[in-house]
């Protein structure tokens, strides 16, 4: 048998129907970003595979660390600005020590790059910086 559906069920909270609405508008629709080719600065930052180092992260095995014998490979993720300074770091693989994690974390902030740049225009760059403690 048919049921009539009452129109507040699907209203999002706290909003109100206007039936007589000559347009509408979905929400949970995304906007997208508009006017942004491809090339441009603002498309965000570019994935890069290499970098070239300025001043390379020196990472110091903790104190901790070397007496717990941990050992393991970290990856940072960076992004670095138009600078070459870190703009960002974040841990993209842990070593499952925390200690390693953070000193890793610490060195790679510390680093300096040549920045990425295309038809000689700098452009923010993301990276994977990987440190193995031994």
């Amino acid at each position: 048998m048919f049921k009539p559906i009452n129109s507040q069920q699907f209203t999002p909270v706290g909003q109100k129907i206007d039936l007589n609405a000559k347009t509408t508008k979905a929400f949970g629709k995304p906007e997208g970003k508009k006017n942004v080719s491809a090339g441009s600065a603002s498309a965000g930052p570019v994935r890069v595979t290499s970098v070239n180092y300025l001043v390379k992260p020196r990472p110091v095995m903790p104190r901790v660390s070397m007496m717990r014998n941990e050992k393991g490979l970290v990856v940072v993720r960076v992004i670095i600005d138009t600078n070459g300074a870190v703009k960002n770091a974040s841990l993209q693989r842990s070593s499952s020590f925390a200690a390693l994690d953070k000193e890793a974390l610490r060195a790679v902030k510390q680093a300096r790059f040549r920045p990425y740049a295309e038809n000689g225009v700098p452009r923010e760059s993301m990276a994977d910086i990987p440190i193995e403690f031994k």
